[in-house]
């Protein structure tokens, strides 16, 4: 079993396939949680598995709901500049690639904020905003 995830995408392949059996999209995949596998009547080995994750760990913190008018995220695709709007309630802004990998980090007070984006390469990206109080709350964006 080999499972190949890109972004939202996720491929799932069987021996050595060169087409995936499952090739699937998520409309609104999670940036965090634990893997898991489930299996019946089956022998299962896994060689080489790891996982890296960014998760605190903390099951207390509660995401804040998705609604697109309360943080607004402009242009959208991106070329040098993103603007963040709304987001007086918020502490802490991360940026992560479709790989999961943090490349922008900044404290942030006010209610916009605006992100040099002319270093990151072309992608899908994750804008988590956190509160003072632990809630975040996470937004795409594509450059």
């Amino acid at each position: 079993l080999r499972v190949e995830v890109s972004g939202s995408n996720i491929k799932i392949f069987v021996d050595d396939q060169e087409t995936p059996e499952i090739d699937y999209t998520d409309t609104h995949p999670f940036i965090c949680g634990k893997v898991g596998y489930r299996v019946c009547n089956a022998h299962v080995r896994f060689d080489n598995f790891s996982v890296t994750t960014r998760n605190d760990g903390n099951p207390s913190k509660i995401e804040l709901p998705e609604d697109p008018d309360v943080v607004r995220l402009f242009p959208n695709p991106v070329s040098d500049e993103l603007t963040v709007q709304s987001i007086a309630a918020f502490s802490d802004l991360c940026i992560y690639n479709a790989n999961g990998q943090e490349v922008y980090r900044k404290s942030i007070s006010g209610a916009v904020s605006r992100i040099d984006t002319s270093a990151f390469g072309k992608g899908l990206y994750l804008l988590k905003l956190t509160s003072q109080s632990g809630n975040c709350i996470t937004r795409k964006f594509v450059k």
